[in-house]
């Protein structure tokens, strides 16, 4: 056997059910954030494919989302909603200084905490500035996200969004016909580009913040506290199913 390794790259993340309205709506969420004053709120193509209604979750309670704009090629999408946090999202401006290595932020409402508005915050950091087979619209993190935190920022230690979480890469051996065999040895998260991101907003005419401030670093409190403004459970009712 050829111990040959590749990666296999399962996008995306399917949105968790996680509750259920009535014997006949299924719920599942997502993670989203706020890029603008105007109600706007990017997320995964993947979280909100298939819904009868979006919601999100708010300081203020549960605000109806529409769907503005998607690319499910690019696993993006933009909600409209009336929510106009108090912080919102900074796009780093220097991302081109990214680099292989860099400790970063995955914060969001995996699981069960797209019903509690209870947020998630975990430290990681960036493996590679391309997916798992090259792709230059992705960056792979070392693994730390799980199902609902797709659609939610990666932030810098300044709490500036330098991705955005789409799935999992998983790598496996090969044998001699290169497919993949046993269990899997190795695992990523892949986010999407800062840069895939405002072209996909640019092309849509979604306005975003470039934050013009340095890298500063923070304390995890702080960031805790401006990323909690702008980070948002995504709500999906999605089509009826039967019990």
């Amino acid at each position: 056997m050829r111990l040959a390794t590749f990666a296999l790259l399962a996008l995306p993340f399917a949105p968790p059910a996680f509750a259920q309205q009535t014997e006949l709506n299924k719920i599942s969420s997502g993670t989203g954030f706020v890029v603008n004053n105007e109600g706007h709120v990017v997320t995964n193509a993947h979280v909100v494919k298939g819904c009868q209604s979006i919601s999100i979750l708010t300081p203020k309670g549960e605000e109806k989302a529409e769907l503005v704009a998607g690319d499910t090629g690019q696993d993006l999408a933009v909600l409209k909603t009336r929510y106009i946090s108090p912080y919102n999202a900074p796009m780093r401006w220097n991302i081109s200084e990214l680099k292989v290595g860099d400790g970063v932020v995955v914060m969001g409402y995996p699981g069960q905490e797209g019903s509690t508005g209870n947020y998630v915050f975990k430290k990681t950091s960036v493996i590679s500035l391309e997916g798992p087979t090259g792709e230059d619209r992705f960056i792979q993190l070392a693994s730390v996200a799980s199902k609902g935190n797709s659609g939610g920022p990666v932030l810098d230690g300044s709490g500036n969004v330098i991705a955005v979480i789409s799935g999992t890469a998983l790598t496996y051996r090969a044998d001699s016909e290169g497919k993949p065999t046993g269990n899997a040895i190795g695992r990523a998260d892949v986010a999407i580009t800062l840069e895939a991101l405002q072209d996909f907003l640019r092309a849509n005419r979604i306005n975003f913040y470039e934050t013009p401030s340095g890298l500063v670093a923070y304390g995890d409190g702080v960031l805790r506290d401006n990323a909690k403004n702008f980070i948002v459970p995504v709500r999906c009712v999605q089509d009826v199913v039967t019990q």
